[in-house]
């Protein structure tokens, strides 16, 4: 999983890393330090402080099975402190999802004022989707979307 280094507008921050590293414990015991690296985008001796930390807060259980090989257990003050995150994480992308709403729907203000009324699309990606969206929920737009154009061939005639 390559999410965070797919970001590029934003720095993540400890609690979206703790976040991960969490769920991706709750979800795998026997994940590596390699591994959670790899997901928080993070150095393996970054995660062992990580670990150390949230194995203080009481959030995890370390059991070495050998020298080398351990397993993580998530407490159920893990999964609760996990859930907060999510909660917490999920209430700001819908924060960032309403601002770019509103973003779009000035920038479709903005053509109506100029005269535009019918439009094509460029790139039937997730923007478009939000554009249609917009255009959907607001029954005053005067504004025809009379096609999307998309260089993908796997998007091609697909909505």
């Amino acid at each position: 999983m390559d999410f965070l280094k797919d970001i590029k507008y934003f720095t993540p921050t400890a609690e979206l890393k703790e976040l991960l590293i969490l769920d991706h414990i709750e979800n795998n015991e026997n994940i590596t330090q390699k591994e959670l690296g790899e997901i928080a985008n993070s150095a393996p001796s970054m995660i062992n402080v990580y670990i150390n930390e949230y194995e203080k807060k009481g959030y995890i259980i370390r059991e070495y099975l050998s020298s080398k090989t351990v397993k993580y257990q998530i407490t159920t003050d893990g999964i609760r402190r996990k859930n907060y995150l999510l909660i917490t994480y999920l209430y700001e992308l819908l924060k960032l999802y309403r601002l770019a709403k509103e973003n779009i729907e000035r920038f479709l203000i903005s053509l109506e004022d100029r005269g535009y009324k019918d439009i094509f699309l460029y790139g039937a990606g997730e923007v478009a989707e939000t554009i249609l969206s917009v255009i959907r929920d607001r029954e005053n737009f005067n504004l025809n979307i009379l096609g999307l154009i998309d260089d993908d061939v796997e998007r091609q005639g697909k909505v």
